[in-house]
């Protein structure tokens, strides 16, 4: 890890580091890698949410819960925001911006062993 590097990745979030090995065009936390794992559940969520906030996920099986949201990191080569976890079954979730703004509509479905994309609306 470089030295301007301060934060790691986190088991259910992606690499948030602007270096993001951005230098070398590849991704220090594996949110970019090209062959998909066969246990982990991905979710790539496109949005603008405005400079300096954050998009948070909350759901209904673990690593989520509906009370207090998993802060996501930002992938720069993927232009997303990304959530990786093993997943049992398939898990209903929502993103909310800095842990307070919902996104519209209904909760979004994310399968086991799928990397799915989503486009959350925020009014």
């Amino acid at each position: 890890m470089k030295a301007d590097e301060s934060k790691t990745c986190k088991k259910a979030t992606a690499c948030k580091t602007k270096s993001c090995a951005a230098a070398e065009k590849k991704c220090t936390c594996g949110s970019c890698k090209t062959k998909a794992s066969t246990k982990v559940a991905t979710a790539l969520l496109k949005c603008d949410i405005g400079f300096g906030n954050t998009l948070f996920i909350r759901g209904e099986q673990a690593p989520l819960n509906w009370d207090k949201g998993i802060a996501l990191s930002y992938c720069e080569k993927r232009k997303c925001w990304v959530f990786k976890a093993e997943l049992k079954k398939a898990v209903e979730f929502k993103v909310l911006i800095n842990d307070e703004q919902w996104s519209e509509g209904e909760n979004f479905v994310l399968k086991p062993k799928a990397t799915t994309t989503f486009e959350p609306k925020f009014s």
